[in-house]
C-alpha cells in the first residue's frame, strides 16, 4: 500500500520532471484524481488538515518551488483540501 506522502507528488504532477515547476494542486483531471486518492487516504488514516498541509509544503520546498510561487500553491491547497478535511 502506498503511503498518502508518497501519494502528494501525484497530486501535483512533480513527476513530470520540471523541478521547482509542479503543476497547480489537482488542476489537471489525471491530477485531480491523484489528489481525490490522496483525500480518501488522508481521511482513512486519520491525517488532520495541519499535517497534511505541512507535508505538502515540506515536498514543494524540497522539489525546489520557493517564494511567491510556493504560496500560489499552498493557496489551491487550502482551497481544495479545506472544505474536505476540515
Amino acid at each position: 500500500m502506498t503511503s498518502w506522502k508518497d501519494q502528494i507528488p501525484g497530486a501535483f504532477a512533480f513527476f513530470a520532471g520540471f523541478p521547482g515547476r509542479p503543476a497547480p494542486f489537482g488542476l489537471h483531471p489525471l491530477d485531480a484524481a491523484r489528489a481525490r486518492k490522496l483525500i480518501k487516504s488522508l481521511k482513512k488514516e486519520g491525517i488532520c488538515f495541519e499535517e497534511a498541509v505541512a507535508e505538502i509544503r515540506r515536498q514543494l520546498i524540497a522539489h525546489g518551488t520557493a517564494g511567491a510561487q510556493l504560496e500560489r500553491h499552498m493557496q489551491r491547497v487550502y482551497e481544495v483540501l479545506g472544505p474536505r478535511l476540515r
